[in-house]
């Protein structure tokens, strides 16, 4: 199985921006990390970053302009000073990353093993931050015993992704957390029915208990009415031999003289 720990990486600068006029927005979310390629098309009026979705340009141009890439990262841009030229830049976002939040750290998006520090359980997460190419929240999974309930949070997190993100890799995520919500859903049944078997032995074995007691019961009594019948024979017995000596006694006490000499 995969568990699961959630990532929090955030963008703090974008370098490549500042061309023919246009510039970041003051306002808005810059979300892009890594390399993300921004053409102008001055005859169509569109911005395109990536492969993402164009996106027309108003007239006259806004100050706050948000395009997307197709792997649903976002760069706002300010579009007032525009001078209407054809532009084609590398925007380059530099960000850090947090785990479990934990506090953040530079991402070096060269390294193929980042480690990360889990503040609540002490133990490192080695990361390959080479593909990472934009802010958010993640989920970095891991083989493990899987919790149903982050594998659900995280299908729900992978649902709320934006519609110009790559829906085939998205499918894909989505579809190994179903994976996994099969195999627990068939772990939690053969757990289930180990308990079903181990409740029935228990009902066994306390049935069986019972009748043991009321066995036990049965000799005890036994034990005990043989006990007494003994003590009353003794006891008759024990009457029978007072009465004997009381008569001789008495008997002897009624002899004298005269009927020892006749």
């Amino acid at each position: 199985g995969w568990g699961y720990t959630n990532l929090s990486l955030r963008t703090d600068s974008v370098a490549g921006a500042n061309v023919a006029g246009i510039t970041l927005s003051a306002t808005g979310e810059q979300t892009i990390l890594g390399d993300h390629v921004l053409e102008v098309n001055a005859v169509d009026r569109t911005v395109q970053l990536g492969d993402g979705r164009a996106v027309g340009i108003p007239t006259p141009p806004p100050a706050q302009l948000e395009v997307t890439d197709s792997d649903g990262s976002t760069v706002v841009l300010d579009f007032t000073g525009w001078s209407g030229a054809m532009v084609t830049s590398t925007l380059t976002g530099e960000g850090s990353i947090s785990l479990a939040g934990g506090p953040y750290v530079s991402l070096d998006r060269t390294e193929t093993n980042l480690q990360l520090q889990d503040p609540n359980t002490g133990k490192l997460l080695h990361l390959d931050a080479t593909g990472v190419t934009r802010a958010g929240e993640e989920t970095a999974s891991f083989n493990g015993a899987v919790n149903l309930f982050d594998t659900l949070r995280g299908i729900a997190d992978e649902l709320r992704t934006d519609e110009n993100s790559d829906m085939t890799s998205m499918r894909k995520r989505v579809g190994v957390r179903f994976d996994e919500l099969v195999e627990g859903q068939e772990r939690l049944l053969t757990g289930l029915g180990k308990l079903g078997s181990r409740h029935e032995r228990l009902n066994t074995t306390e049935v069986r208990l019972r009748d043991l007691s009321t066995e036990l019961t049965g000799l005890r009594s036994n034990v005990v009415d043989v006990d007494i019948a003994a003590a009353a024979l003794e006891l008759q017995e024990a009457e029978l031999t007072l009465q004997l000596t009381q008569s001789t006694g008495a008997r002897l006490m009624q002899q004298s003289l005269l009927n020892y000499l006749g």
